[in-house]
This record gives C-alpha cells, sequence and structure tokens, in this order.
C-alpha cells in the first residue's frame, strides 16, 4: 500500500476521533472518546479474611474538569455488608503525556460476612463534567462487575461475636467498689470495645446472663464511628444496670470477646473475669446516702449530745433526754446505738416523695428500697412482684415494670413510681390485715 495512502488513512482515523471527542454529548461518548475514565479495584486483592474490613476504592478521571457532585448508587452484596463511610471523594490532579486528568476517588468498604465467592456488580455513577463551550455534561456511566473470594479461618467457626482487625480492645469499669454491696443496690457496669477498620455496628454486644436475685437492666448501647486519613475506628459503649434484690453470694459470670488478628493471621481472645459479689443484709448504698443526709437534717441535737460527751457530762445529757419529753426522745432517737442511726419511717417517706416529685426516680426506688430494709420486720420475704402476682394484682405489676424500665432501662415512659408505692402499701396492708405497712423483700426482675 503506498505511504500516502497509509497517511492519508491515519489523518482521516485521527480526524475522526478528534471530531468525535469536539462534538460528544453524553458521558457515554467522552468514555468512548478517552475523556472520561472510570476504575474500580480492592485493597486488599487478595488473602481477604471473613469480617475483615476491604476497601472498595472507585475512580473517576476527566481531561477537563468536574462540574457537579457525584454520587454513587446504592450497593448490595449478598452476605456482606457494604458502606459509605467517606462524605467526600479524595481529589487529586494526575499529568500524563501531553493530558492532564482531574481525578476524583471514592473509597467505600465491604465486609463480607462469610467465607466463600462474592460477587460486586456493576456500580452506577451519577456525575457532571465539563464539555465544549462551558457546557455541563451530565449522565451516568457504570463501573465495571468484580469479584473476590473471603477465607473463613477454621479456628472461628464456633466463636460467637468474632471479628476481624489489627487492634481489639474491651474495657470494663462499675460506678461503684464491688465489696460494699447490699440489697437494694443498683450496680452500674460499663463496658467499652473498641476496633480499628471495623464500624461499631459489627462489635459484640454484652451478654446479660439471667441470675436469680439480681434484675438486669441493659440501656441503648452507644455506637462511635470515626474516621482519619483513610484510617477507621469503631467503638462500642453498653451500660448494664444490676438491681441486687437480695442478699446471697452472686456472680457476674466471665465474657469472652474473639477476634482474628491479620497482622499475626492467629486467633486472639480477650475475657473479663468473673466476679464473684456478697451482698450482705442491711442498707443498701443509697439508703446510707439517703440517711447521712436526714440525719444532718436532724442531727443538732445529736451534735451537741456528743460534744458534751466529749467534754465528761453524759449524766447530765441523760438527765436531759429523759425529762424533756417524747417529743424531743422522737428527735434524739435516729442517734440511739442501738437502733444503728435508723431514722423514722415518717422521715423516709417524706424523702421518698420528694424525690418522687423531683423526678429523681433512681434515688426514689433507693428510698423505697431503704425503707423495705428497715421496716420489712418478720415478714420480710418473697417479691413485690410475687406479692402482687398472690394478691391478682396484674394492673399494679404492669405498672411495676414500666416503672423499673423507665429508672433503669431503656424505656422511656414516664413512671409514676410514688403512685405505685401507695397503691403497692394499700395491698400489703390488705393482704396482712394489719394495722402498719409490712414490707416485703423486693425482686425487679422483668419476665
Amino acid at each position: 500500500m503506498p505511504v500516502k495512502l497509509v497517511a492519508n488513512l491515519l489523518t482521516g482515523v485521527l480526524f475522526g476521533l478528534l471530531s468525535l471527542a469536539a462534538t460528544a454529548t453524553t458521558l457515554a461518548e467522552l468514555q468512548e472518546a478517552d475523556k472520561v475514565r472510570v476504575k474500580m479495584w480492592l485493597e486488599p486483592q487478595s488473602n481477604i479474611i471473613a469480617r475483615q474490613q476491604i476497601k472498595l476504592q472507585i475512580q473517576i478521571s476527566t481531561d477537563t474538569r468536574f462540574s457537579g457532585g457525584t454520587r454513587i448508587a446504592a450497593i448490595e452484596i449478598q452476605d456482606a455488608i457494604v458502606l459509605q463511610r467517606e462524605k467526600f471523594a479524595l481529589n487529586s490532579v494526575h499529568t500524563a503525556g501531553n493530558k492532564s486528568w482531574t481525578i476524583q476517588q471514592w473509597t467505600l468498604v465491604v465486609y463480607p460476612q462469610r467465607g466463600g465467592q462474592f460477587e460486586i456488580p456493576e456500580i452506577p455513577l451519577h456525575i457532571s463534567v465539563m464539555g465544549e463551550g462551558s457546557q455541563s455534561i451530565i449522565g451516568k456511566i457504570s463501573t465495571a462487575g468484580l469479584s473476590f473470594t473471603a477465607i473463613m479461618p477454621g479456628q472461628m467457626a464456633d466463636k460467637p461475636g468474632w471479628v476481624a482487625t489489627t487492634r481489639y480492645e474491651v474495657e470494663e469499669h462499675f460506678d461503684k467498689p464491688l465489696g460494699q454491696l447490699k440489697p437494694g443496690d443498683a450496680l452500674v457496669r460499663t463496658v467499652t470495645i473498641s476496633a480499628d477498620n471495623l464500624s461499631a455496628m459489627m462489635l459484640p454486644t454484652l451478654k446479660a446472663v439471667d441470675t436469680n436475685g439480681i434484675a438486669i437492666y441493659p440501656a441503648p448501647a452507644q455506637l462511635n464511628d470515626q474516621t482519619n486519613r483513610g484510617e477507621y475506628s469503631a467503638e462500642r459503649t453498653e451500660q448494664v444496670t444490676y438491681i441486687f434484690e437480695q442478699a446471697g453470694d452472686f456472680q457476674l459470670p466471665p465474657q469472652t470477646f474473639y477476634w482474628w488478628n491479620l497482622d499475626t493471621q492467629s486467633l486472639e481472645f480477650i475475657t473479663l473475669a468473673s466476679h464473684d459479689l456478697k451482698i450482705t443484709g442491711g442498707k443498701g448504698a443509697s439508703g446510707r446516702d439517703d440517711e447521712v443526709r436526714l440525719v444532718e437534717d436532724e442531727s443538732q441535737l445529736g451534735a451537741l449530745m456528743s460534744a458534751l460527751k466529749n467534754t465528761g457530762i453524759v449524766l447530765l445529757v441523760a438527765f436531759v433526754i429523759w425529762y424533756v419529753g417524747p417529743k424531743l426522745r422522737g428527735r434524739l432517737a435516729p442517734f440511739n446505738p442501738s437502733r444503728s442511726g435508723q431514722v423514722s419511717e415518717r422521715a423516709l417517706r417524706k424523702q421518698f416523695e420528694a424525690a418522687s416529685r423531683k423526678g429523681d426516680l433512681e434515688k426514689a426506688m433507693g428510698l423505697f428500697y431503704r425503707w423495705l430494709d428497715c421496716y420489712g420486720g418478720e415478714q420480710f420475704k418473697g417479691s413485690v412482684r410475687e406479692s402482687l402476682r398472690l394478691n391478682n394484682q396484674a394492673e399494679l405489676s404492669l405498672a411495676f415494670n414500666v416503672s423499673m424500665e423507665s429508672i433503669y432501662g431503656s424505656d422511656e415512659q414516664c413512671a409514676e413510681l410514688d403512685l405505685f408505692a401507695k397503691k403497692f402499701f394499700k395491698v400489703l396492708k390488705k393482704a396482712e390485715k394489719l394495722p402498719g405497712i409490712i414490707s416485703l423483700d423486693v425482686d425487679l426482675k422483668l419476665n
């Protein structure tokens, strides 16, 4: 073929391509003319472990510039979680040959939940680039599909709630010492789980194990996801309130959290040790705090008595106490050593009513326990729930459950604790046919 003819053919092809590019009015035409490029790949591309984070990178390039925002259609992959954790693309400019490319790189994350083959479908992209004559060309183009294989480590087959990551930590703390608990105390346990390159929703939950004598009220978990320069971290915080219904020996069982270390390619685990608790009879923690406040309110004369003792005129104090009268003796009663600082029933009920009016329901419940503990007498047995059941008080049982769930659990209903207490006292009076109020041991566990 003559050289001139070949040159003419090449010139014609080049002219046609330039004409196509100059007159392109759709994204498909720009892509065909190599003025828009789309590329997609995985990081890592091999040795992928089930439940580990995979970065799905989508790169869009144009030899002009972007004239609007880019939207990525929702992606569904069977047995995998797909999240777009980055709100913005990584923007850059790259020069290749005599062309300058404006680049947007979007990062999505994929968490395969099993071992085996996975298929990533074509992903529609809604983009806008600048065309000829400063006119925007807006439309959709799609990525190519991808496939990958995830490996399920054999050691993890029977491990509940495990994850795959490079860092995994579990911490716990309690809101009060474990060696000073009494019936009626509320113990708050906080467990925080954190990990790198995971979503907080994938972190395991704290197991609440039912234990006779302990009512358990978990609060909604707090999930926190953070991103810093393409590195992801996750944190899950759970709070559980334990209400000790009676004296005795109890145990919060150990809990083990399993994870696959991607750096060492090995199984690791973290165990929260068991906690042996000895709940002794007597005043609960809330009762002791309220007793201190009650004694402070009524203790001016008691303080004087202590001062007189220190100065050696105990006989004079005894004479005053004996002859002043019932009212003064009533005020001094809380300081009688034989009563170990026990406050009056009337004072406790006033404190309870005040806490209920102020909406401090946790304090009110502590005072309720305090009252039961101080004035239960020989009839102190059973539980609130059981007592209501035996007396066919279904409506009051429901009110009790609502009150306890609103104070210690996740139910946001308003608890009318003072109204429940008044009705409960009436039930006890009627059941025992006694002039005073007979208390029963409190069981706050929900069924």
